[in-house]
């Protein structure tokens, strides 16, 4: 009885894809629940704490800027611990008139969704060109743009122990 109650909330498109952390939290427990009713689980504030704790744990990459963002770019752990939230994102509304403007919106961590910086392999299969402007010790700007199109976004890091991302600026039209 209660796998047929429960199935059905676990494989919906809501547990899946649209929020982030909060949805992958729901699956892994959504996951572990339908497991544990076959008695091969372990209880999942367990495997919530474990996930947690995995990202706390994740190192600060050593080196150069270059260095943090290369770790940064190819793995999703270290984006989610050194991601600072709020996490603000800015947009174009490009249905404002006369002319498109700049929306901005903080998003908590829940509302975040992975990876939010694209791969070396995925900017070389979209062509995009990546250039780092050092604005001064502690904030860099790393901005990714395409040829010959409209294509724009803005990551604004800054360092406090660690490199963090704490901005996005989506000037895309």
């Amino acid at each position: 009885m209660a796998l047929f109650s429960v199935a059905p909330m676990c494989l919906s498109d809501e547990s899946i894809g649209r929020n982030g952390l909060a949805n992958f939290k729901k699956l892994i427990g959504c996951s572990l629940l339908l497991a544990s009713l076959f008695g091969q689980a372990q209880p999942i504030e367990t495997a919530v704490a474990d996930t947690a704790a995995s990202i706390k744990k994740t190192p600060c990459p050593k080196g150069e800027f270059k260095d943090f963002l290369r770790a940064y770019s190819e793995d999703i752990r270290v984006q989610q611990a050194f991601t600072h939230f709020p996490l603000r994102k800015q947009r174009l509304d490009l249905m404002a008139e006369p002319e498109p403007k700049p929306v901005l919106e903080s998003l908590r961590a829940d509302r975040v969704k992975y990876p939010i910086f694209p791969t070396t392999a995925e900017r070389r299969s979209k062509s995009l060109n990546l250039r780092i402007d050092r604005l001064d010790a502690s904030h860099v700007k790393v901005s990714l743009t395409k040829p010959d199109t409209d294509y724009q976004v803005v990551y604004r890091f800054s360092k406090a122990g660690c490199w963090r991302l704490n901005a996005i600026e989506d000037w895309s039209l």
